[in-house]
């Protein structure tokens, strides 16, 4: 067949929508024996790299000493892209630590094509995550939104915490000294990093790890009038993760606006927007899945 033929996917369509059916057609035609609709050497799509690519092929495919018309066998030059120069034996070295890996007792996470990153980790690593689920749940922020505290989330914050080190450290250079010893110097421990608002300031900064939404963002339909409530008394939208999902709240910066009664509706199972105290004042959180009662 035409789309077996060892030829550039485009060369291959514009044969087949010529009307070629097989390799015997092609190579009659290159020979000189007209095909019907077309004009002599001339393919519509196929331009004078693609007829010297179709020649060369001709060439190749008579030179063989067998020819299978499913499973034509070209003798090409060591140069030809189709011929591409045999790769150094990665696998077996790539298998071998892979087991040694598995052996010291490491894991492979397989993402699933939807932005989840693989990580392998060590035991040792593991256990230090581990080690740290404690600490992290007994920091003020993490009781205060009730966050469900695992070795993934603690995975993350390292991640994070690690890559903003890394990035204050280089600064854009390459000193490797210099940037090592800045890392160090702005890695904070995990209670160091605990933010505490000005008791005195009657508009608050947005605490780190809340994102404010902006005008773009999408209101879901089921949450329009709630979302409308807010705003018309002064509230904006926000979002964090915990534990890998999106949580959804209102907040107000604005100390004297933060006395509002949460949204007096509730979505068709009954539940209703929660109140979560915070230093910088309640935030109103949307459940997980709102629909409209």
């Amino acid at each position: 067949m035409i789309r077996d033929l060892p030829l550039p996917l485009r060369l291959r369509n514009a044969l087949a929508k010529a009307g070629f059916n097989d390799e015997q057609q092609l190579k009659d035609w290159l020979s000189g024996t007209p095909m019907p609709g077309l004009d002599d050497g001339v393919i519509p799509g196929v331009g004078p790299t693609g007829m010297k690519a179709l020649r060369d092929w001709a060439d190749a495919a008579n030179a063989a000493p067998t020819l299978s018309r499913s499973a034509p066998r070209v003798e090409l030059d060591a140069s030809s892209r189709w011929n591409p120069p045999a790769l150094p034996a990665f696998d077996k070295e790539i298998q071998r630590r892979s087991e040694e890996f598995r052996a010291r007792g490491g894991s492979v996470v397989v993402g699933d094509g939807r932005g989840l990153l693989a990580l392998r980790l060590e035991v040792d690593i593991q256990d230090r995550l581990r080690a740290m689920i404690p600490v992290i749940k007994g920091l003020a922020h993490v009781k205060e939104l009730g966050v469900e505290v695992s070795a993934e989330t603690v995975g993350r914050m390292a991640l994070i915490r690690g890559l903003d080190a890394l990035e204050r450290a280089h600064r854009g250079q390459n000193r490797p000294e210099t940037a090592e010893k800045e890392a160090k110097s702005a890695d904070p421990s995990p209670e160091d990093a605990v933010p505490t608002p000005d008791p005195d300031a009657e508009v608050h900064e947005t605490p780190p790890g809340w994102s404010k939404c902006g005008p773009t963002d999408k209101i879901p339909v089921p949450e329009a009038v709630l979302h409308d409530y807010y705003t018309q008394n002064g509230w904006s939208r926000y979002w964090g993760m915990v534990d890998g999902t999106p949580i959804y709240f209102y907040w107000s910066p604005e100390k004297r606006l933060q006395d509002l009664d949460p949204f007096p509706g509730s979505d068709k199972s009954g539940r209703k927007v929660a109140i979560q105290g915070t230093p910088w004042g309640p935030g109103h959180v949307v459940p997980v899945k709102w629909a409209n009662a």
